[in-house]
């Protein structure tokens, strides 16, 4: 008996000291070592000193100015809406991934393969695999993803795609409307929505009975590919073809055709009138006004008109080979303006526009009368988001021996000619200049609508517009922010930054991203 317990016990002795087969291995987890030392009988070797010691802490780090430590790593960032931004990451389409974050940076709306948009009506349409579906604020699945396209939702109903087919449902999933149409409106304007069936168009209501037949053979567009409704109670629909053109007019919420499908183009409603065209674009075209009954109120004599504003709309007369010559009409279609200009400002506005002869530019009032004479080689006219650029808050940008400045009304100067570059329009009473002809040697600054410039064209770049007070600009390959005093609010400490929206920002620091707190970065002291 003595002999089997030693024999026993040698045998466990031997067994503890062979290690175990790979079958039998666990990974270790890190902190079981300390947690559970293994017995040794070799006593442990002295600690080995890191020889490159800890850096000091970050002070940029340690500053009250984040609402999110830098840690993101997404690749792009837009600004804030309700509280949540849009991120992506990836190189580009396919690869790209979307998400939403909070405020504080957390990922609220998982990484997905695409998302439309932004939230509406508390939902955003998020692709998962092949397929779209809607999610909440919180990320949770509210509308499974089994569509292959869908829209945002607008007055609690959306249109979504399967198999090629369209249908609109309610907020939570119901069918509204069959799978049947092969084309849709995004949203219902005045209670209805144009759809497309069998190759034609017409409109439903929000409970998908028809309302206007399907008679039309397209609505008008906008330059993204979106078809627009009704508006002020008419919507323009046409007849015809690309290959051959189209026929346009209006129709009433009733269907009612108060403007014949007639016109090779229209305009839309500005003051009571709109632009129309006849003819054909071989043998030549004619341009005047219609009212909203149809009522043709000037003669079609001009080849060129824009819309009304303030009680005038510019007219051209002229060709593409030999060129336009501009003036303006009123809404009775009397020429205010003779048609003597080489080139005219689309529309008046605060009652002056931008004109053009004789290789010089000026303005003139809502009578004609030159009030700004004809000395300038150039002039800032562009048309931003449908806004007029002549004259941007009372400040007319123009060039002298290659030079901007600024003028005011009565032609005063304001910023002399010296600038190589300007935005053109102001935004809050500021607009980005530069000095300087050719990079390296750009030098941005910032200027007011009385030519003083609030910010010293001392940075290598500034961004051309600003947001809730504060300008972005570089200095020594690094940005920072600048309020519309001049002051320097920050260090130019970061990579890239972006502009303040709902009071944060994310900016990217050391390689990593974070959100900046804007009322505590204007309490913070960086000195």
């Amino acid at each position: 008996m003595k002999r089997t317990a030693l024999f026993l016990a040698v045998c466990a002795l031997l067994g503890a000291c062979t290690p175990p087969s790979p079958a039998e291995e666990t990974p270790s987890i890190p902190g079981d070592e300390i947690l559970s030392p293994a017995p040794s009988i070799i006593p442990s070797p002295s600690p080995v000193p890191d020889p490159s010691p800890s850096p000091p802490p970050d002070p940029i780090l340690e500053m009250d100015i984040w609402a999110a430590q830098p840690s993101l790593r997404y690749h792009h960032y837009a600004p804030f809406t309700d509280g949540l931004a849009e991120v992506s990451i990836g190189g580009g389409y396919p690869d790209t991934r979307y998400a939403f974050v909070d405020q504080t940076g957390r990922e609220v709306i998982p990484l997905a393969e695409r998302i439309v948009f932004s939230f509406s009506e508390g939902l955003v349409a998020v692709q998962r695999g092949e397929k779209w579906g809607y999610e909440d604020t919180e990320g949770r699945v509210v509308i499974p993803h089994i569509y292959d396209w869908t829209n945002p939702f607008s007055e609690g109903l959306a249109c979504v795609w399967i198999d090629e087919r369209i249908g609109i449902i309610d907020k939570t999933g119901v069918e509204v409307v069959p799978f049947m149409y092969e084309n849709a409106q995004w949203n219902y304007t005045e209670g209805l929505k144009a759809v497309k069936l069998d190759g034609k168009w017409g409109f439903i209501d929000m409970d998908g009975k028809v309302v206007i037949p399907f008679q039309y053979d397209t609505v008008r567009w906008d330059q993204g590919g979106a078809h627009h409704g009704f508006e002020d109670g008419l919507a323009m629909v046409g007849n015809g073809s690309r290959e051959n053109g189209w026929l346009w007019g209006y129709i009433d919420t009733q269907g009612r055709e108060v403007v014949p499908l007639k016109y090779i183009s229209l305009g839309e409603f500005y003051e009571g009138l709109a632009g129309a065209r006849t003819g054909d674009w071989e043998t030549g075209v004619q341009c005047g006004f219609v009212d909203i009954n149809g009522r043709e109120v000037t003669s079609f004599q001009y080849q060129r008109v824009s819309s009304f504003r303030e009680g005038r709309a510019q007219v051209a007369v002229g060709d593409f080979q030999n060129g336009f010559l501009y003036g303006y009409i009123d809404q009775t279609g009397r020429e205010i303006v003779p048609c003597i200009y080489t080139n005219a400002q689309p529309y008046y506005k605060d009652g002056l526009a931008v004109v053009q002869k004789d290789g010089l530019y000026g303005a003139i009032d809502k009578g004609g009368r030159i009030v700004l004479p004809f000395s300038y080689e150039s002039v800032y006219m562009e048309v931003y988001n449908g806004d007029i650029a002549g004259f941007s808050e009372g400040v007319l940008t123009v060039m002298q021996d290659g030079k901007y400045g600024t003028v005011d009304k009565d032609g005063n100067e304001l910023a002399p000619c010296i600038y190589d570059e300007v935005n053109g329009s102001f935004y809050n009473g500021m607009m980005r200049v530069r000095l300087g002809a050719d990079w390296p040697d750009y030098q941005y600054g910032v200027i007011d609508t009385k030519g003083n410039e609030v910010v010293p064209c001392e940075y290598e770049d500034i961004y051309w517009s600003f947001s809730e007070g504060l300008i972005i600009a570089k200095k020594n390959g690094l940005w920072g922010y600048i309020d519309l005093n001049g002051r320097e609010l920050t260090p130019f400490i970061f990579e890239q930054a972006y502009h303040f929206s709902e009071g944060l920002a994310f900016v990217r620091y050391r390689g990593l991203w974070g959100i900046l707190s804007l009322e505590k970065l204007l309490e913070a002291n960086f000195s």
